[in-house]
């Protein structure tokens, strides 16, 4: 039962990837957003194996500054690696101090370097939102870096592109 209980967010986040739309529907709303996030891992469960394999998942917590504006995240993360390389795909959930939340949905690749760093490169869309991100939509490509063991704290930098906002701009 532990193991089913300790699987359960890596089975509704590998579900959750299928799901919603992505991509783009209209006009680009105001410039491209973007930011920079210090993700802190306060929960994971991570399998390694025999060819130095290692499957699982991550949470993370950050806080960032989007356009002047203090805002909090959570990211729910999946790792697919073989010796420190590999896939990964995830979910980011912003919050704003008005409530206002806005949800992405990621994938990328981990490169271990030579050094001992890992660099990403990940592309995605916009999941959801509520507030001021209710019905909103885009896309976003990043990249960023871990300076650490799997786990450690990772850095990394989102463009945003929003489409289809409730609101005329989301910096109101």
């Amino acid at each position: 039962m532990k193991l089913l209980h300790s699987l359960f967010p890596l089975v509704v986040l590998l579900l959750a990837l299928g799901c919603g739309g992505s991509g783009s529907d209209g006009d680009l709303v105001g410039d491209p957003l973007r930011w920079a996030t210090r993700w802190t891992s306060v929960e994971r469960n991570l399998i390694q194996a025999d060819g130095g394999m290692t499957v699982g998942w991550n949470r993370f917590t950050g806080a960032t500054t989007i356009e002047g504006e203090a805002v909090d995240g959570e990211f729910l993360g999946a790792v697919d690696y073989v010796n420190g390389s590999g896939t990964w795909s995830g979910f980011q959930k912003f919050t704003w101090a008005d409530g206002s939340t806005l949800v992405l949905r990621l994938s990328g690749t981990a490169r271990l370097e030579s050094g001992g760093d890992t660099a990403f490169q990940f592309s995605g869309s916009v999941a959801g939102g509520t507030g001021r991100f209710s019905n909103a939509g885009g896309s976003l490509t990043g990249s960023g870096t871990r300076r650490s063991a799997l786990g450690g704290v990772v850095d990394l930098e989102i463009n945003l592109g929003l489409y289809r906002l409730d609101a005329p701009t989301a910096r109101e």
